[in-house]
């Protein structure tokens, strides 16, 4: 077990269930046997994992988060990858992802999580102008549906800080956040902790921790790779609105030693 590496002065670390070997309410098990409380999950799709728009599956994962005292943080929506959340509106492809961000926010509060989240990676890149312009006001809309449900609303991007912030500005909502990624920025060129430190008050609290390698296509334990994690944690720990780090290295394989390579790691580097 993993429980066993973890104390009760660790800092709130969650998990991912799409980055696990389970997913929904046995993810929710896994991460409880893992000694942690609180999960990030998936609302799934085609190529993925069942998607959440079935009430026996977020049934399921509520009495298993009942069950195992384990919290559903956010539920994101990993599918946009595969759409693109700056698509014409009324294009059957921007209607599907309206569609998806209302279902999406619904499963979120059936599970009583705090934040949704939608990604802007592949088909949903944010490039230039035109596709940042068309990403704000989805997201603007989406943010407005959210308050009605007590939802905050994020973006994961690969943004620089200039990028980042006129994002937030074109959104200008007041539930809005921008999810901060320890690698992601560095494949681009961007350090994680000029975001931090340029624009303090626009990340949600909970943070996607990872590590890489340049030219390599895959996670790396974490410490291992060339993302400087420890420096990005290091300004973390002087910005008091980040509580959360959501363990987002690929464990998918099932070989728990990597996993309690990073939980140990992690609980070092954030003590």
């Amino acid at each position: 077990m993993l429980a066993s590496t973890l104390s009760n002065s660790m800092p709130r670390i969650a998990l991912a269930d799409w980055r696990l070997p389970f997913n929904g309410s046995q993810a929710l098990g896994f991460t409880a046997w893992c000694g942690l409380h609180d999960i990030q999950i998936d609302f799934g799709g085609p190529g993925r994992a069942p998607s959440l728009d079935s009430v026996s599956r977020l049934r399921a994962i509520r009495d298993a988060s009942i069950a195992h005292d384990v919290n559903v943080l956010a539920v994101a929506c990993n599918q946009m990858n595969d759409l693109g959340l700056h698509s014409a509106v009324h294009s059957p492809v921007g209607e599907k992802v309206r569609s998806l961000v209302m279902q999406t926010l619904d499963a979120a509060a059936f599970l009583g999580a705090s934040m949704v989240f939608f990604p802007s990676f592949r088909k949903s890149a944010i490039g230039d102008r035109q596709t940042l312009e068309a990403t704000a006001r989805l997201l603007q809309w989406a943010c407005e549906q959210g308050e009605q449900r007590a939802l905050l609303v994020a973006n994961e991007n690969d943004l620089d800080v200039q990028a980042s912030r006129r994002l937030v500005e074109h959104v200008n909502q007041r539930n809005f956040r921008l999810i901060l990624d320890t690698y992601n920025p560095v494949k681009v060129g961007v350090r994680p902790s000029t975001l931090i430190l340029e624009l303090p008050s626009v990340f949600a609290s909970q943070v996607h921790v990872k590590d890489g390698r340049s030219g390599l296509d895959a996670s790396v334990p974490l410490g291992f790779g060339d993302g400087s994690v420890a420096e990005t944690l290091d300004t973390l720990r002087d910005i008091q609105s980040f509580d959360t780090y959501v363990l987002e290295n690929d464990y998918r394989c099932g070989d728990p030693a990597h996993l309690q390579h990073d939980l140990g790691w992690l609980l070092n580097a954030t003590r």
